[in-house]
């Protein structure tokens, strides 16, 4: 790395579009681990600036998914983004999970400690906390990388 001077920024990025693509890219990868290997669908809970970019990601990491369903709080809002989306369906089903039922994180899926999916016919749920940590490791990379 090149001298760093106090006060003096290495790089200006737009940190809310590298958040956004951070956290799409580490809720698709949570998903590959965790999904079937050919999903049909997939459901958004949530319409909110995220929503979009959650959509492409798992999209693209399961090229066949052909239906997502979205649910919010406010059904304007979702209906919006299914529009956006070109999505033809806006309903899920309430439920509720235990913290038992929560077999590990991503860290641990990634590294092999906890497997997330033991047969085909499992229902798994993946929850992207994200974090400044994650933040500043995709800024260091982005940094490096156009360095």
């Amino acid at each position: 790395m090149n001298e760093v001077k106090v006060g003096v920024p290495a790089a200006v990025i737009d940190g809310t579009a590298m958040t956004y693509y951070k956290t799409a890219a580490d809720s698709a990868l949570g998903s590959k681990l965790l999904a079937n290997s050919s999903p049909k669908s997939m459901a958004m809970i949530g319409a909110g600036a995220m929503a979009p970019h959650l959509i492409r990601a798992h999209c693209a990491v399961h090229t066949t998914i052909d239906t997502v369903t979205i649910w919010n709080r406010t059904f304007s809002r979702a209906q919006t983004l299914a529009d956006s989306m070109n999505i033809d369906s806006v309903e899920i089903e309430a439920g509720a999970i235990a913290k038992s039922d929560v077999r590990g994180d991503l860290y641990e899926l990634c590294c092999g400690s906890v497997r997330g999916r033991n047969s085909t016919q499992d229902v798994t749920l993946f929850k992207n906390g994200s974090g400044g940590h994650l933040d500043l490791m995709t800024a260091r990379y982005i940094y490096d990388k156009f360095r």
